[in-house]
């Protein structure tokens, strides 16, 4: 699901989502002003995501869903949608996400490190085909992203949540796991501006 700074259902968030547009197929597209997630979006992707994914767990198994303790994470909307759907939720501590939520643990880097080869790649293009660089539209930003999602492997997933120590997952089927590359601040604070990047040319 991807969620751009917009008006919610507006002309852009209606675009995105026409078969006649250039954006990637199968992701749910909606816009929030300042591009955060808001109940609106969570509870949307509660609907669209999360619920079609615990329909496919066994029976005897109750999912358990780690959020982090965002706003909208924490409003009883939101838990009541969840935990209607038989999940259990559970909030990481502020400050603790670095350690205990697998996105940031190992998912994030090799993502962004992904999505800025491709970003830079297309400003290398730019600027030899037309002697400047444009604004990527929305619908190459969406692309890369899908594609930088597609890069990462199961291990790389089955890595991250290890690193937790929230894992389920058996060790002698992964033995080395240990192998994602640590990374400065520098580099994190780069990716991050690489993103930012991209999604302020999309709001032109």
């Amino acid at each position: 699901m991807f969620f751009i700074s917009g008006q919610p259902n507006a002309r852009v968030e209606r675009g995105l989502s026409f078969t006649s547009s250039n954006a990637p197929r199968g992701p749910l597209y909606l816009c929030q002003q300042n591009a955060w997630m808001d109940e609106r979006v969570m509870l949307r992707w509660i609907e669209v995501v999360l619920k079609p994914y615990i329909e496919t767990s066994p029976q005897d198994v109750v999912p358990i869903i780690f959020l982090d303790s965002y706003r909208c994470h924490m409003m009883g909307s939101v838990v009541q949608a969840i935990e209607e759907l038989g999940c259990e939720v559970m909030h990481i501590p502020g400050g603790c996400t670095c350690v205990l939520q697998p996105i940031d643990v190992d998912f994030n880097k090799p993502f962004k490190s992904c999505y800025r080869n491709r970003l830079r790649n297309w400003m290398v293009q730019e600027a030899i085909m037309h002697g400047e660089i444009n604004c990527p539209s929305r619908e190459q930003v969406a692309q890369w992203i899908v594609t930088a999602s597609e890069f990462l492997s199961t291990q790389t997933i089955h890595n991250a949540w290890r690193r937790t120590g929230l894992e389920c997952f058996p060790k002698e089927n992964y033995p080395h796991y240990s192998w994602y590359f640590e990374t400065s601040d520098q580099e994190d604070d780069e990716d991050e501006e690489i993103i930012e990047i991209s999604a302020l040319c999309c709001e032109r």
